[in-house]
């Protein structure tokens, strides 16, 4: 453990400790003869058990560790609690302590300050390097850490990738490093380094199906499956490490321990194939550039079968490696069912008042239900006293309290209820209630008399009721019973009829009140009736479900008081192909619900020319010539008879047709004019035909083949030749960019190549894009450009490219040039009669220079031609002088300037004597810069 102090008042201690405990020895005399000195703050590490025991040798100024026992030493926290024992632990990481310092013999103190401090960092145990799966990258684990007091986590810190092209193993090497940092800052760092292999197209292992018949359809409302715009289910609609989605293509890798399930291993090696690449919090690379591969499916959505839609989704990997393509692929097929109920919020109880003191008649509001799988909803609402097939309405309860039941069901049976408290209160003081329907039975001789107390239900009175009579409206029974008495008579002739029945309540002062009972006469006595004979039609037989014994015969009943009416009941098990059967239930039933008579006819409904293969066209072969995209060979876009099968009969009421179709694409060789050739196979189901418990299926005898013919070359866009310019010091190479551009009659993907050769047709670069980015050495170049579409059509089109250095050459004059006029005859008569001196531009060169050793010319002026220059008696003295230096190749120029001095030191005075007199004799001794003479 090192304690380090900080600078405190103006004075610094560094303080060492021991982790070896210290030995006691007999020379050690601890006094302190009245005296304490501490420091003004010490700095303790915590050791790596997270604590530090604070002792007087730390804070005291020449305390020896021996005599720690002889002075007295306490530590108080930042709220000046004591703190027990001097004992530091992680809890004051970063806190100022107070410590203070007692000597035994007089008593007097010191303080200062302890600064607690943790900087043990975390260690990864850092992973070594290692070859995993192309899509392993994502979800490969962050190595573990150990830490000691403080919390940590470990994340990436940096990743850098190096694309291996062509490959036959690997497609990457990616260099990952990680950071384990704990909350006070402490950090440790670890990298090492992945080789990606390519995918193993043999081994990839396709989502499963999801079905009815395997156990595990998809649920309507499957909390990991999310639907997209056209509400199919979504492969990856979340972390496909959750096992969200209806599943995505896995590779398995050993290397691997927190991913998919690997059916393989029975582990959880699987690394997932993700369409449109994988972005997750381990990698920045996704899964097509890591892979060079792109994962595809798509989806066809069958049509539905009752409460079960079926989704054929084909997937497909495909590998771009090196110049060629290869993949693989499989049939998912996904069923989702509609198990769930609909939802919906139940009323809360309420309390409802009556004008009677036994019922009463209650409006039950409606309720909004929502069906996660959107299927028609059925309302029914269930109490005591009856059934409401409707959302919301009257219903007729009792007093008091009535448990209400709402039932929201969808068209697949399933259903959600909730129960309502209705209070029925009777704040009303009615004087006679009665039965508002009543049903009188008629007995043997066709009559029944019933007396005034069953038309009673619960009259009442504040004081007491009397008596109870009845009458009835009007009666071709007994005429006697229009006036009140103490019964009423019932016959044959009030059978079909509703009778309305008076009821009068009496108290004991014989006021009384009246109301309506509503007789309804029953006949118990049980007819006799003969059902129509079980029949057999064809599916394509009309008939009336509304009007069945228009086509299937009526009942016959027998009866000897009145005709009684039969409950018909009809079951229709007929599925949408129209074929099943009918039954045509006739039951008899008393008030009870008990069957009393019941006779039953079955209509059986068949198909007697069912479809056959022999019904189908084919589609026939077809050729797109001028064609732009495989789209343009889908069946929508083909013309007949060319896009989809057609029927020559049976396709009618009595079947269900349905058909699909699988393309193979192969691509044709190129300059053949073909941009490729689909072999389609389709497949025909009816879905109203089974045969050995399967559904009739026909697949034609032989593939439809639909080629895609295009022999429209690209054009590559003119452009000149280019000259590329550069001053680079190395006076070697030039930055060279060009694009190309080109048309088609087509708006596809358009490949390109270029090859670059120098002046000695030797080539210097190629690429396969239309743009160039170089860096070439000085000189003459010509590029190859080659255009080609899809089907295999290009151009080629040849460019010329100079690069030229133009950095200006270095002049170097010397410094001063002096020149002595020579005596010229230029008559030849043998006497001097001038005096002259011709100097060239190289006389005043001091090793003029190109730093890319480019050939120079020197001249006397811009001019490369001026090269001397004749100096004569006009020109005694300093004569400024410019020396230009060329660069022969660029013309660039760039000139430095000196001077001549011209002198007349013949001893024959030919220049004019006037000029001489205003000439003056320097004398001296020449230096140079540096003191040299």
């Amino acid at each position: 453990m090192k304690l380090t102090n900080s600078l405190l008042e103006g004075i610094t201690f560094l303080l060492l400790l021991s982790i070896c405990p210290l030995s006691l020895t007999s020379q050690t005399v601890c006094e302190s003869n009245c005296q304490v000195q501490c420091q003004g703050q010490v700095n303790v590490s915590l050791d790596q058990d997270c604590m530090a025991e604070i002792t007087p040798a730390m804070g005291g100024v020449g305390i020896s560790y021996d005599c720690n026992d002889y002075y007295d030493l306490r530590l108080w926290d930042v709220y000046d609690n004591l703190i027990p024992d001097n004992i530091v632990d992680i809890r004051y990481n970063g806190q100022m302590l107070k410590y203070e310092i007692t000597e035994p013999e007089c008593g007097n103190k010191c303080w200062g300050y302890i600064l607690a401090e943790y900087k043990l960092p975390p260690q990864i145990d850092c992973p070594p390097d290692m070859t995993v799966s192309c899509t392993a990258l994502a979800v490969l684990d962050f190595p573990p850490a150990t830490g000691g007091c403080a919390d940590f986590e470990v994340s990436l810190l940096s990743e850098s990738r190096n694309t291996l092209d062509c490959h036959p193993l690997y497609t990457q090497t990616v260099t990952r490093a990680y950071i384990a940092r704990d909350e006070f800052g402490n950090y440790d760092t670890c990298t090492h380094v992945l080789t990606l292999e390519r995918v193993d197209l043999d081994n990839i292992i396709f989502p499963p199906m999801y079905s009815v018949g395997t156990g595990n359809a998809i649920s309507c409302k499957d909390d990991v499956i999310e639907f997209d715009e056209n509400n199919l289910p979504l492969p990856w609609p979340k972390d496909p490490l959750t096992g969200s989605g209806t599943g995505v293509p896995i590779l398995c890798d050993p290397a691997i321990t927190n991913g998919l399930y690997c059916p393989l291993n029975d582990d959880y090696s699987g690394t997932p194939l993700i369409p449109h690449g994988l972005y997750m919090g381990q990698t920045t690379i996704p899964t097509s550039q890591a892979c060079n591969v792109a994962v595809i499916y798509t989806d066809v959505e069958l049509p539905k079968i009752g409460c079960v839609r079926k989704i054929m989704r084909q997937w497909e990997v495909r590998e771009w490696w090196c110049n060629g393509e290869s993949s693989a692929g499989q049939l998912q097929l996904i069923e989702i069912v509609d198990d769930q109920a609909p939802e919906f919020e139940c009323p809360r109880d309420f309390t409802v008042s009556t004008n009677y003191d036994c019922a009463g008649s209650v409006f039950m509001p409606s309720v909004y239900a929502h069906d996660e799988c959107g299927t028609v909803l059925d309302y029914r609402i269930d109490y005591p006293n009856g059934l409401l097939q409707a959302n919301g309405g009257y219903i007729e309860l009792d007093l008091g309290v009535n448990t209400v039941e709402y039932i929201v069901s969808d068209d697949c049976y399933n259903s959600s209820n909730c129960f309502v408290d209705v209070t029925v209160e009777d704040n009303t003081n009615p004087v006679a209630i009665c039965e508002l329907y009543k049903v009188i039975s008629l007995g043997q001789n066709g009559e029944a008399i019933v007396f005034a107390e069953p038309f009673d239900n619960g009259s009442w009175d504040e004081c007491y009721l009397d008596r109870f009579e009845v009458r009835r409206m009007d009666t071709t029974c007994v005429a006697a019973d229009t006036l009140f008495g103490e019964s009423v008579t019932f016959c044959c002739s009030d059978l079909g009829e509703d009778v309305m029945v008076v009821f009068r309540a009496w108290d004991k002062a014989d006021n009384y009140n009246d109301c309506m009972v509503s007789v309804e006469v029953q006949d118990k006595l049980i007819p006799d009736f003969d059902c129509p004979p079980d029949m057999t039609i064809d599916c394509h037989d009309i008939y009336d479900l509304q009007n069945l014994d228009l086509s299937f015969g009526a009942l016959i009943t027998y009866d000897n008081c009145a005709s009684q009416q039969v409950e018909e009941i009809v079951i229709d098990d007929v599925n949408q192909c129209g074929i099943g059967t009918i039954q045509r239930i006739f039951e008899y039933t008393d008030n009870f619900g008990n069957v009393l008579r019941h006779c039953k006819q079955v209509i059986t409904i068949t198909n007697n020319t069912p479809f056959v293969g022999a019904n189908i066209l084919w589609p026939l072969d077809y050729e797109v010539e001028g064609g732009c995209s495989i789209q343009d060979l889908s069946p929508e876009n083909l013309p007949e008879p060319y896009a989809f099968p057609t029927f020559t009969a049976g396709d009618d009421e009595c079947s269900l047709i349905g058909y699909d179709y699988d393309d193979k694409f192969f691509e044709a060789p190129p300059g053949s004019g073909e941009c490729g050739k689909i072999e389609r196979t389709w497949t025909v189901i009816n879905w109203c035909g089974r045969t050995a418990g399967t559904y009739d299926i026909w697949v034609n005898p032989k593939p439809q083949y639909i080629k895609l013919i295009n022999t429209v070359a690209p054009e590559i866009d003119p452009q000149d030749d280019l000259v590329f310019e550069s001053q680079n010091i190395d006076c070697i190479n030039g930055d060279v960019v060009v694009e190309r551009t080109a048309t088609d009659d087509c708006q596809n993907l358009l490949f390109w190549t270029f090859v670059v050769r120098d002046i000695n047709d030797y080539i210097v670069a190629t690429g396969n894009t239309n743009f160039l980015v170089d860096t070439l050495p000085s000189g003459s170049y010509n590029i190859e450009w080659t255009v080609t579409d899809g089907c295999g059509n290009f151009d080629v089109d040849f460019q010329n490219v100079e690069v030229i250095n133009t950095k200006t050459p270095s002049p170097v004059c010397i410094s001063g040039l002096a020149a002595n006029l020579v005596l010229m005859d230029l008559d030849s008569d043998g006497t001097f009669d001038a005096e002259m001196v011709e100097l060239w531009a190289e006389d005043f060169d001091a090793k003029s220079y190109h730093t890319c050793s480019n050939p120079i010319t020197l001249s006397l002026s811009s001019d490369i031609n001026d090269i001397s220059r004749i100096y004569d008696c006009d020109d005694i003295g300093i004569n400024t002088v410019q020396l230009w230096v060329t660069d022969l190749i660029t013309g660039a120029q760039a000139y430095c300037e000196t001077f001549v001095d011209i002198q007349d030191n013949n001893g024959d005075n030919v220049c004019d004597s006037t000029d001489m007199q205003n000439r003056v004799i320097i004398q001296g001794d020449i230096y140079t810069e540096y003191n040299d003479e």
